[in-house]
């Protein structure tokens, strides 16, 4: 099966979110924004141990990325452009990090 899901959870303007503010709080600014990725991470990883003993779990591939970052809190080019993509595959303990720019 394919599944397809959208959070607007980090986008401005930032939702305080309780329980989950590590930064003083910006509804425009940068800690509202770090407040709102440590909630989503927390989500992710909840979501993770929900399924983790579901039949299909090892036979999925898990695809995270992104439609932008938080561009505005960055400076240089590149770093502005930045964009994260996990491939996940539970069946693979072997992990490996790219770092080159592509498109």
């Amino acid at each position: 099966f394919f599944a397809f899901l959208f959070t607007g959870t980090t986008h401005m303007p930032y939702a305080k979110i309780k329980g989950f503010n590590k930064y003083p709080h910006e509804k425009n600014g940068e800690n509202g924004f770090l407040n709102t990725l440590y909630y989503s991470d927390w989500a992710i990883g909840e979501f993770f141990k929900q399924i983790s003993h579901e039949k299909w779990f090892k036979k999925t591939i898990f695809i995270f990325t992104a439609d932008h970052t938080a561009s505005a809190f960055r400076s240089g080019f590149v770093d502005k452009f930045r964009i994260p993509l996990l491939i996940f595959d539970p069946s693979n303990p072997k992990q490996k990090i790219i770092t080159d720019v592509s498109s």
